[in-house]
């Protein structure tokens, strides 16, 4: 489960401890927080998605891993005020098998499922591998959040 992996402890502290002291310290625009992860801390980035989706504007999860708490990622995520919240997930053929037959069902669910919290942008990393591709993903993403265009690496 999401509580034995330690995922509410640590959006709790990110929440309630880091995020306030970024932003009490530094210019940070609390209406723009951007969240990346990979592999298990891609894992986090749906956990964060799907419980609290207001916490982030833009969430990157980049080869996320969905088991053991799979069944977690097919249930109903809370509900969203925002109506501008974006969701990339990355993958790619080189990726670990064990983690693409997760991901890639995951994406073709969620895509046509409607009453998302979040538009939902899947990266597709040509020959992309498990971790060798973060770079790429992370750069698709940003680009994309930025309003900047072009990205040779990655395509949706």
């Amino acid at each position: 489960t999401p509580a034995q992996s330690g995922a509410p402890a640590f959006q709790r502290f990110l929440k309630t401890e880091l995020l306030p002291q970024i932003e009490e310290r530094y210019r940070a625009d609390s209406a723009r927080r951007i969240l990346f992860g990979q592999s298990r801390g891609g894992g986090f980035v749906l956990y964060s998605a799907f419980t609290d989706p207001d916490l982030f504007w833009g969430r990157i999860a980049s080869s996320p891993a969905l088991p053991p708490t799979r069944d977690f990622f097919y249930g109903n995520p809370a509900s969203a005020t925002r109506t501008d919240l974006k969701l990339f997930v990355a993958e790619g053929p080189g990726d670990l098998p064990r983690l693409r037959v997760e991901t890639v069902p995951w994406l073709a669910t969620w895509k046509a499922r409607k009453g998302k919290p979040w538009q939902l942008i899947p990266i597709a990393i040509r020959n992309g591998t498990h971790s060798a591709n973060n770079p790429d993903a992370y750069r698709f993403a940003m680009r994309r959040l930025l309003g900047w265009s072009g990205d040779k690496a990655a395509r949706k």
